[in-house]
């Protein structure tokens, strides 16, 4: 998930609870990252996502093998 935390966004992983340590300045930033890093979203409903790091989409693929 995104989240906002005192002015500023971070990401957690919904898949192993990881707390992605930097903080962004804005929304379209943390995007940004997350995308060039190799996470997954995963649509739940039309305003909820499933933010999945780049480790588990790793392990994802492993298990698929």
């Amino acid at each position: 998930m995104i989240e906002k935390v005192n002015k500023k966004y971070r990401i957690i992983c919904d898949s192993c609870g990881e707390i992605f340590p930097n903080k962004f300045k804005t929304f379209l930033d943390t995007v940004t990252y997350k995308k060039k890093s190799g996470w997954r979203s995963v649509k739940l409903s039309e305003d909820k996502w499933n933010e999945i790091c780049s480790d588990c989409v790793e392990f994802e693929k492993k298990l698929k093998i």
